[in-house]
C-alpha cells in the first residue's frame, strides 16, 4: 500500500498550485464578511476635466504590461509543452492527468465560491477599483455600469485575461514538475532529468508570478491617476496592501510546487547511496554554491518583493 501511494504521489501536484489561491479566497472572504469591510461607496476627490485622459493613460500602461504578461505566459506554456513532448510517453500521460486535475480543481473552487456567494475577493479587488472609477462619472463606455456587479466590459476582460493566463502557465509548469516525481523515476537518468526540469521550471514560474504581481499592482493603482493628491494616500495604501497580499500568495505558490518536489528528489537521490550522483544533482540545483542558494531564496521571494517596489509603480502612474 505504501509503495502504491509513493508511485502516485505525483497526483498531489494537481492540487498544490491551487491551495494558496484557495487560502487567498477564504482570507478575503473572511475580511469582507466578518470584519464588515464593504465595497467602497464614498465618492473620492477627482482631478477634474482631464480625468478621462488620465484614466486612459493608466489603462494604456496597464494594457501594455498585461500584454507583456500574457506573452510571457504563452511563451512559458509553449516551453513547458515542448519540454514535455521530449519525455517518455508515460511521463506525458502522467503530466496530462496532473494538469487536468489542477485546472479542474481551480474551476471547482471558482464554481463553489460562486454557489456559496463567496464574493469577498471580488469586492475587495476588482469591484472596489470599478467603484472608484465609476464614482468619477467619466462616462466611459468601456466601464461596468455598476460596481456591485462584475460587468462584462472591456475593464473586466483586461482584468480577467492576465489572471487566466497566469493560472494556466502555473498549471503547465506545475504539471511538468510532477512528471519526474515518484518512485518509478528514481533511476539515475530519471533523477538527473527531474533535477534539470525542476531548476528550469522554478525560474520560469518565477517570471510568470512576478509579471502577474506587477500586472495586478498596476491594476490596483489605476484610480490613482484620477484622484487629487490628498485623496491618493488611502487608496495608495490599499493598492499596496493588495499587492503585498497577492505577492505572498504567489510566493506560497512557488513553495507549494517546488519545495516538496525538491525534497522528494533529494531523498530519492540519497537513497541510492551514490555520492557522485548526489554531487551532480546538488550542482544542477545550485546547492553547492552559497550565492546560488541566496539567489534561489530571493527568486522565491520576488513576487512578494514586488509589493515593496510598489511606490516606484505609483510614481510611474503619477507621471501619467
Amino acid at each position: 500500500m505504501r509503495s502504491f501511494f509513493r508511485n502516485q504521489i505525483y497526483l498531489l501536484w494537481g492540487v498544490l498550485p491551487v491551495l494558496p489561491l484557495g487560502v487567498a479566497l477564504l482570507a478575503l472572504e473572511t475580511l469582507h464578511g466578518n470584519a464588515g469591510l464593504l465595497a467602497l461607496e464614498t465618492t473620492p476627490l477627482f482631478v477634474g476635466a482631464d480625468s478621462d485622459l488620465r484614466l486612459l493613460s493608466g489603462l494604456l500602461v496597464y494594457s501594455a504590461v498585461g500584454l507583456f504578461h500574457l506573452t510571457v505566459c504563452l511563451v512559458i506554456g509553449l516551453w513547458a509543452i515542448v519540454r514535455l513532448l521530449a519525455q517518455p510517453r508515460r511521463i506525458i500521460a502522467r503530466t496530462a492527468v496532473v494538469l487536468g486535475l489542477s485546472l479542474g480543481a481551480c474551476v471547482l473552487m471558482g464554481y463553489g465560491a460562486r454557489q456559496e456567494g463567496l464574493d469577498g475577493a471580488l469586492f475587495l479587488t476588482y469591484r472596489n477599483i470599478c467603484a472608484v472609477i465609476n464614482a468619477a462619472d467619466l462616462g466611459s463606455n468601456f466601464l461596468p455600469t455598476s460596481c456591485t456587479s462584475a460587468g462584462v466590459s472591456l475593464l473586466a476582460w483586461i482584468a480577467l485575461l492576465p489572471l487566466i493566463a497566469g493560472i494556466l502557465a502555473t498549471g503547465f509548469v506545475s504539471a511538468l514538475v510532477s512528471a519526474g516525481i515518484g518512485a518509478s523515476e528514481s533511476d539515475e537518468e530519471g533523477l538527473k532529468r527531474t533535477a534539470s526540469i525542476l531548476k528550469d521550471a522554478f525560474q520560469a514560474n518565477v517570471v510568470v508570478l512576478v509579471t502577474s504581481a506587477v500586472t495586478l499592482s498596476l491594476f490596483f493603482k489605476l484610480p490613482l491617476s484620477i484622484l487629487h493628491a490628498d485623496a491618493t494616500a488611502a487608496f495608495s495604501g490599499y493598492g499596496s496592501a493588495l499587492t503585498l497580499f497577492y505577492g505572498m500568495i504567489f510566493t506560497l505558490t512557488l513553495l507549494a510546487i517546488f519545495a516538496p518536489a525538491r525534497l522528494l528528489l533529494l531523498r530519492a537521490a540519497r537513497s541510492k547511496g551514490d555520492d557522485t550522483l548526489n554531487a551532480s544533482l546538488s550542482d544542477v540545483l545550485g546547492d553547492k554554491d552559497m550565492r546560488q542558494r541566496f539567489l534561489s531564496f530571493l527568486l522565491a521571494l520576488s513576487p512578494l518583493l514586488v509589493g515593496a517596489a510598489s511606490p516606484l509603480l505609483e510614481a510611474f502612474v503619477g507621471m501619467l
